[in-house]
C-alpha cells in the first residue's frame, strides 16, 4: 500500500510537471508558476520536495519578472523625467508669465520719463500742480500786462494832450510874435516917419530951367 501511494503521487506529479511544461513560460507569471511548483511537489512529513527543474523554471519566471520590471521602471523613469521637465518648462512659463502679469501691472500703475519711474498718481498730483502753478503765473502775467496796457493808454493819452497843449502853446506864441512884429514894424515905421524932415519943392522958373 504504501509503494502503491508512492507511485501514485509519482504519476501526480510527472502528470502535473508535463501540464506545467505544456505551458510557455511567457504565459505563466511568477504567482503561477510558484502555485504549480507548490501543488506539483512532493510531500515529506513537512517538506516538500521540489524538482530542479521546477526551481528553474520559477529562476527563469522571477528573472522575466525582474527584467520586465527594470524596463517598466526604466520606462516610468524616463516618463518621470520628461514630466519632471514638462513641469519645470510650466514653471518656467508660468515664472514669466507672473513677470509679465507683475510688469504690466508695474507699467499700468506708472509712468517712465527720461529713464525715471513715478507712480501715476504722484505724477498726475505733479502735473495738476504745474498747471495751476502755469495758469496762476500766466494770471498774474495776465494782470501785470493789463496793468502796464493800461498805464501805456494813461501816458499815451497824455502825452497827446501835452502835445496837443505844446501845439497850442506854440500857435498862440507863433500869434503872438506875428503881432508884436506888426505892432514893432508899425512903430519903427511911425518913429521912423517923425525923424524925416520934410522939404517944399518950388517949381522952377523958364531961364532956371535953360540954365
Amino acid at each position: 500500500m504504501k509503494y502503491l501511494f508512492i507511485v501514485f503521487a509519482c504519476f501526480f506529479s510527472f502528470e502535473a510537471f508535463s501540464q506545467l511544461e505544456a505551458v510557455k513560460p511567457k504565459e505563466l507569471t511568477l504567482q503561477n508558476r510558484f502555485d504549480l511548483m507548490k501543488t506539483t511537489s512532493q510531500t515529506f512529513q513537512d517538506y516538500k520536495v521540489i524538482k530542479e527543474v521546477a526551481l528553474d523554471g520559477v529562476w527563469r519566471i522571477s528573472q522575466d519578472t525582474v527584467n520586465r520590471l527594470k524596463v517598466a521602471l526604466a520606462t516610468q523613469r524616463v516618463s518621470i523625467a520628461k514630466l519632471e521637465k514638462s513641469l519645470s518648462d510650466e514653471r518656467s512659463l508660468i515664472e514669466k508669465v507672473r513677470a509679465s502679469q507683475q510688469g504690466l501691472e508695474y507699467d499700468s500703475t506708472h509712468i517712465s520719463i527720461l529713464g525715471l519711474s513715478f507712480g501715476k498718481t504722484l505724477f498726475v498730483s505733479g502735473v495738476f500742480i504745474v498747471l495751476l502753478g502755469m495758469l496762476l503765473l500766466l494770471g498774474g502775467l495776465l494782470a501785470k500786462l493789463r496793468l502796464i496796457s493800461s498805464d501805456a493808454k494813461e501816458t499815451k493819452d497824455l502825452l497827446n494832450f501835452s502835445t496837443h497843449e505844446l501845439e497850442e502853446y506854440k500857435k498862440k506864441s507863433l500869434e503872438k510874435q506875428a503881432k508884436l512884429s506888426r505892432e514893432l514894424q508899425t512903430e519903427r515905421n511911425r518913429i521912423a516917419a517923425e525923424r524925416i524932415p520934410v522939404f517944399t519943392i518950388k517949381p522952377l522958373s523958364s531961364a532956371q530951367t535953360i540954365l
